[in-house]
């Protein structure tokens, strides 16, 4: 059978085909995009790390830190610019998930890595222009609904950590109409958004899992009735802002929010600077620079604004008007209102058991530090334990400082014994910190003077021993070459190196120039 060459066939089509762009990391689709419930970024980061089964550090350090550093111009003055310790300490106080450069920083990474553009919306960046970036906008600490964990659970759903329990402002689940849990039910620590082994659903100290209630957070799981109808007004609005913002056809810009306070500030008091600032609870100034775009309310003032005014918050940000009506103002009685609903942001602690960690660590061999004590125990306020437990906190540290004393005397005589017996070969200084249990900086802060002696004594010892195992290699090689002269055989590397001890020796420099001097000596070279 002979095959016609000139009839068209699709199937000979030289076309090369279209192949869609490959990314780096998985593309994983985040949860509840376009819901008061979708996830938080950090909570992508941690889903992302388990999906290609590595640490969330690994997944940071070794594929989002080196994006980090390309796009930071700044990195080549400070190295230490971008580090896990950075993005997931307490001080990032969860601004990865915010309105600030860490948040955006962190999404072209990621959208970069994974190639999705939807990322931007597990965050506040949306609404970048119209909430004023601060650092109380969004929690330094972790903050979860049980009922929702044990419901996800219970469901086999996936366990994450919604956006909206990352802002400070959220204190209730807009589902179950909880308080918000803030410490581990099983070791009552506070945990961080982003740590080394983050796991959601469980306790990053002790791996304990979360969908408990704690016995110190149920302490203060009771509101009065006004601050759980505000509470649940809050996260109703934010619920919506959150879901709104993938359908948005452009983010909401700064001069928005100065046009719209300054039609409300006609509306509801004629004009009056002074009466809408009464009005709101907030200074004159505050008002004045909102209405000329210097400056943008924070996300809590807009809230109780909108709340004051009877308008949704949403239509607030996106610059849509509503009137009001002026005859049902009263302004002393939303004074009044508005500081009924500042729910005061001190935590509650057990002291007890703090004090209890304090005894304890009295007992610790090597002794701790009062850091050491209280980044064990959790993270609470760096002040009150002073002044609630003052002989306690000066046992603590009486007790670490003379054990240091006693440490350095320790270290110091041992310095001395091995300069005065002359101990040979002479141990180097990792060596000697090894010894004696510290690191070698240690030394150089409490001894400079042994620290450059013995690194000199160190330093000499290993340039003579180099030479001495140069003329070695160099004495080998001369004697084996002699030999396959002697046998009539050309003495090149290779039989050369069949009668040394170690044949990858003729790797060597020394070998190298050794050989081709004796060979030069021998006549095999000119």
């Amino acid at each position: 059978m002979k095959i016609n060459l000139n009839l068209p066939d699709e199937l000979w089509g030289l076309e090369k085909p279209s192949i869609p762009p490959r990314s780096r990391l998985f593309s994983l689709e985040p949860i509840g995009l376009g819901t008061p419930y979708v996830e938080s970024l950090t909570s992508y980061v941690v889903r992302l790390a388990e999906t290609h089964s590595i640490t969330t550090s690994k997944l940071v350090t070794s594929e989002i830190v080196p994006i980090l550093r390309q796009e930071d111009s700044s990195y080549t003055s400070n190295k230490n610019s971008y580090i896990f310790s950075s993005i997931g300490s307490s001080k990032a106080r969860g601004a990865l998930n915010g309105t600030g450069v860490m948040s955006s920083n962190l999404v072209q990474a990621l959208t970069s890595l994974t190639l999705r553009s939807d990322l931007c919306f597990l965050t506040m960046l949306p609404w970048a222009e119209v909430i004023a970036s601060q650092k109380a906008l969004s929690r330094h600490i972790k903050a979860w609904c049980h009922i929702c964990y044990n419901e996800w659970q219970e469901q086999e759903q996936v366990v994450y950590e919604p956006l909206i329990w990352t802002l400070d402002v959220i204190k209730v689940c807009l589902r179950h109409h909880q308080r918000l849990q803030t410490q581990c039910p099983h070791c009552y620590k506070q945990l961080l958004a982003l740590e080394e082994k983050t796991r959601l659903g469980y306790c990053s100290k002790c791996q304990g899992w979360l969908g408990v209630v704690s016995r110190i957070d149920s302490d203060i799981q009771c509101l009065s009735e006004n601050e759980l109808s505000w509470q649940i007004w809050v996260a109703e609005n934010i619920g919506k802002i959150i879901a709104t913002a993938p359908q948005l056809e452009s983010f909401p810009s700064r001069e928005v929010i100065g046009k719209i306070i300054y039609e409300y500030v006609n509306q509801a008091t004629k004009g009056n600077y002074t009466d809408f600032a009464r009005f709101i609870g907030n200074p004159r100034t505050n008002v004045g620079e909102w209405c000329s775009g210097r400056k943008i309310p924070t996300l809590i003032t807009t809230l109780q604004i909108c709340e004051s005014l009877d308008i949704p918050s949403l239509d607030f940000f996106r610059g849509i008007i509503h009137p009001i009506n002026n005859t049902s103002i009263n302004k002393q009685y939303h004074k009044q209102k508005l500081q009924k609903l500042d729910i005061p942001k001190r935590q509650c602690f057990d002291w007890e058991l703090f004090r209890q960690a304090l005894i304890a660590s009295l007992e610790k061999l090597p002794p701790p530090t009062m850091a050491e004590v209280i980044k064990d125990f959790g993270f609470i306020p760096t002040t009150s334990f002073y002044t609630r437990f003052p002989s306690l906190t000066d046992a603590v540290n009486t007790r670490y400082a003379n054990y240091q004393k006693d440490e350095q005397e320790k270290i110091r005589q041992e310095l001395i014994r091995v300069l005065v017996e002359n101990e040979y070969p002479p141990p180097s200084l990792e060596q000697l910190a090894q010894r004696l249990g510290c690191d070698d900086g240690k030394i150089y802060r409490h001894f400079p003077d042994f620290y450059h002696i013995i690194s000199g004594r160190y330093l000499r010892y290993r340039q003579a021993h180099r030479q001495e195992l140069a003329q070695e290699i160099r004495e080998d090689v001369r004697q084996a070459a002699l030999k396959l002269h002697a046998e009539g055989k050309n003495p090149h590397g290779k039989s050369v190196g069949t009668l040394l001890s170690k044949p990858g020796i003729m790797l060597n420099k020394e070998a190298q120039v050794a050989l081709r001097q004796i060979r030069l000596e021998l006549g095999y070279e000119k």
